[in-house]
């Protein structure tokens, strides 16, 4: 009888899916839900084309549908496409591509989302976010786990492997791009253990369940371990052109006399200039 093998792990991508439906990943899910939804929230969206890059099997699609984005998804693992088939049925798109070489032409979607969720992602971000930038005409938004935040350290030293990336890093490629305006916001500043207290957390929390959920709000810098980098190709709002400023002007009746007087005048003086003019072409 042979060695009696280990057990092999089962794929990170559904013990990520099996720890995401309750507790503490719940709540992660929830988190990043609202984290991409306020980030996302100055982008017009009626209308417009959305591509969720690496959208695994489709926790955001119909958030970013409900919103108003005619949004597709595009992800290079067999596994997740097809716990996104079984899980959306046929409302929503999932194509097969990598995120460092997308089958779209340049500018085919107003707009684009990356999640930074693959190891291969991190290490060729550069790619990856040219890739973005080339199919997307008026923006595009990275979601990654921040390699800085403690949070996000322990999920990447458990069974998940959720694969870091620096926020110096994306905002420096970003910044390669050479075009746009970055905005950035975090959410989950919070170690581990706090977001356990937000998830048990109820309508009566304690103390420190407050201070867990305060803690873990959305804040304007990269410093939770949830972020999103947004870069902005051209303005948000349409602008809108202002009404001509037209000063009023009060005539009194001898003035508007004296206007049709003059108007009379014209049309007569017009009458003897063009009489002799038609004579001459009659004779």
């Amino acid at each position: 009888m042979g060695p009696v093998g280990r057990r092999s792990q089962p794929p990170r991508e559904l013990l990520e899916r099996a720890w995401y439906k309750r507790g503490t990943g719940a709540f992660v899910l929830k988190s990043q839900v609202r984290l991409v939804q306020e980030s996302l929230a100055p982008w017009p969206r009626r209308g417009s084309t959305l591509l969720e890059i690496n959208c695994a099997a489709g926790r955001l699609q119909e958030l970013l549908w409900e919103h108003g984005f005619d949004v597709t998804g595009c992800d290079p693992s067999p596994v997740l496409r097809g716990l996104f088939k079984a899980s959306l049925d046929q409302r929503f798109a999932c194509h097969a591509a990598h995120a460092d070489l997308l089958p779209w032409g340049d500018g085919e979607f107003d707009w684009a989302l990356l999640h930074l969720d693959a190891r291969e992602n991190v290490e060729r971000l550069g790619t990856c976010l040219k890739e973005a930038r080339r199919v997307a005409r008026r923006g595009f938004a990275v979601c990654f786990w921040n390699a800085f935040a403690p949070g996000a350290r322990t999920l990447a030293a458990s069974r998940l492997r959720i694969p870091l990336a620096s926020p110096l890093a994306v905002y420096r490629a970003l910044r390669a791009l050479g075009e746009g305006r970055i905005a950035m916001r975090s959410m989950l500043a919070g170690p581990a253990c706090s977001w356990k207290l937000c998830a048990r957390a109820s309508g009566r929390a304690g103390l420190a369940a407050r201070a867990a959920l305060a803690l873990n709000q959305p804040i304007p810098l990269c410093f939770g371990a949830l972020a999103v980098m947004r870069l902005d190709l051209g303005p948000l709002v349409p602008l809108t052109p202002r009404p001509l400023l037209v000063r009023r002007l009060r005539l009194s009746g001898a003035t508007l006399a004296g206007a049709a007087q003059g108007e009379a005048s014209a049309r007569s003086n017009l009458s003897v200039d063009i009489a002799p003019k038609i004579r001459q072409t009659r004779l």
